[in-house]
């Protein structure tokens, strides 16, 4: 559990912390990165750590948070597009604003993106719950779309969810990962949205 010490430090404080655990799981992944890592590369000591966080999982509790809190931000303009344009807009937009996010917050990037491939269960726990709710907002979404008049009726709402999903969290993340130039891997992504929208024939 985050402790209210960490919830209580001071910004500059709070995001050096985070800046250079962010910067170990991006570089090492979990099960290779140990508190004492963490310790030296934020200059606190193991005693501040235990009045902070229980463990490394914690800490990586507090990682997403701040990605989370940061891609908030990042996105709000298209929050507010939520059901005023058809969803698979709504899903380029949201796709094109997340690259750039990850290109712009590479470390942050990394560092969830490599810690969720971690088979300790309390990050997979995790994980799934996440993915979860994603596939579900994605479902309420396509339904709201096929009820407006936006898409075809007969689209099975849960395969395409899972497929759009799945895209953003396996193979963007995969390319991202890998090292592709950001302007590439925009067109890949949408080369794969004109085959959802147009089909393969």
């Amino acid at each position: 559990m985050i402790k209210e010490t960490f919830t209580n430090l001071a910004e500059n404080k709070r995001a050096h912390i985070l800046s250079k655990a962010h910067h170990m799981f991006a570089t090492q992944g979990f099960e290779a990165t140990t508190i004492r890592d963490i310790v030296r590369l934020s200059k606190i000591s193991r005693g501040s750590f235990y009045q902070y966080f229980d463990d490394l999982v914690d800490v990586f509790n507090a990682c997403l948070n701040d990605v989370t809190e940061k891609k908030l931000v990042y996105m709000d303009d298209l929050m507010s597009q939520v059901g005023q344009i058809p969803f698979i807009k709504l899903y380029a937009l949201m796709m094109e604003k997340g690259i750039d996010f990850a290109y712009a917050f590479k470390d942050e990037a990394l560092s969830i993106a490599r810690v969720f491939r971690s088979p300790h269960p309390d990050i997979q726990t995790l994980h799934q719950s996440i993915h979860s709710r994603g596939i579900t907002m994605y479902e309420s979404l396509i339904e709201a779309d096929k009820a407006s008049g936006f898409m075809d009726p007969y689209i099975d709402t849960h395969v395409l969810a899972k497929t759009l999903y799945s895209f953003n969290e396996h193979v963007i993340v995969t390319w991202f990962e890998a090292g592709m130039e950001k302007s590439e891997l925009t067109e890949n992504a949408h080369h794969f949205l004109t085959i959802i929208n147009q089909g393969i024939e």
